[in-house]
């Protein structure tokens, strides 16, 4: 018995369910493979604990993106919400199509999607900012990087 053809194997691994980059989405790959929000969350807590000796309750997820962070911060705690950042539109509306899926009623009142620069979108006042990932690699002149942190 020899090994199966590559047509049939394809075949085979296609029907198990195997991703493949047409069937994939670009930025649930993203959220899988680069975020651990849950993670992410309890750090927060620690650093507040450790740093303010209290919990934090409202962030700011700059270049947010699918907004992953801020999903599990208004799951993470009743009184906790989230101001979501960032330029891309098309990826913010993204998160926004996920809302009930992955949230219940009270926890999306708690979070709050902004379409604009993380230089100049106003939001409330805030415990933290985030801007994980390395998205501040986008300024590339120290001046705006400066002026960001």
């Amino acid at each position: 018995m020899g090994r199966p053809t590559g047509n049939k194997s394809r075949r085979k691994a296609k029907g198990r369910g195997w991703r493949t980059a047409k069937s994939s989405d670009i930025n649930e790959l993203y959220e899988l493979s680069v975020q651990d929000p849950s993670a992410e969350v309890l750090l927060l807590d620690q650093f507040a604990r450790e740093q303010r000796g209290s919990h934090l309750m409202d962030i700011r997820e700059d270049f947010s993106g699918t907004c992953a962070v801020a999903f599990e911060w208004v799951k993470h705690r009743d009184q906790n919400t989230a101001w979501c950042v960032d330029l891309d539109g098309d990826v913010l509306q993204w998160a926004r199509d996920r809302v009930d899926d992955r949230l219940d009623g009270r926890q999306r009142d708690r979070i709050h999607f902004l379409e604009g620069d993380v230089l100049s979108t106003a939001t409330p006042p805030v415990d933290a900012v985030l801007a994980t990932n390395f998205s501040y690699y986008i300024f590339k002149d120290r001046a705006d990087l400066i002026g960001y942190f």
